[in-house]
C-alpha cells in the first residue's frame, strides 16, 4: 500500500499540481481524483482504514497519504500569500 501512495503522489497528483498553479480545479475534477485514488490504492474494495489515518505522519500510523483537498487550498493559499508580499515591492 505504501508503494501505491507513493506512485500515485509521484506520478498522478504531481502532474495535476502543476496544472493547478496556473488555474482553479473545479470540484467535480477533485472529487473524481479523490475517486481515482481510493481505488488505485484500495484496488477497487472497501477501505479498510480511514483516510485520516492514512494521511498522518509514520509514527502517528500513517503511510502519509495525500489530502488531494486539502491539497489544493494549501496552493491556491500559498499563492495568495506570494502574490501579497509581492505588492510590497510593486506599488
Amino acid at each position: 500500500m505504501l508503494g501505491k501512495i507513493v506512485i500515485f503522489k509521484t506520478l498522478a497528483i504531481s502532474k495535476i499540481i502543476f496544472v493547478s498553479y496556473l488555474t482553479t480545479v473545479p470540484s467535480d475534477v477533485i472529487h473524481t481524483l479523490k475517486n481515482i485514488h481510493k481505488n488505485f490504492v484500495w484496488d477497487g474494495k472497501r477501505p479498510k482504514i480511514k483516510h485520516s489515518t492514512l494521511i498522518n505522519d509514520y509514527p502517528d500510523g500513517g503511510l502519509k497519504d495525500i489530502d488531494i483537498e486539502s491539497k489544493f487550498k494549501a496552493l491556491h493559499m500559498s499563492w495568495l500569500t506570494r502574490f501579497h508580499s509581492r505588492q510590497h515591492f510593486f506599488p
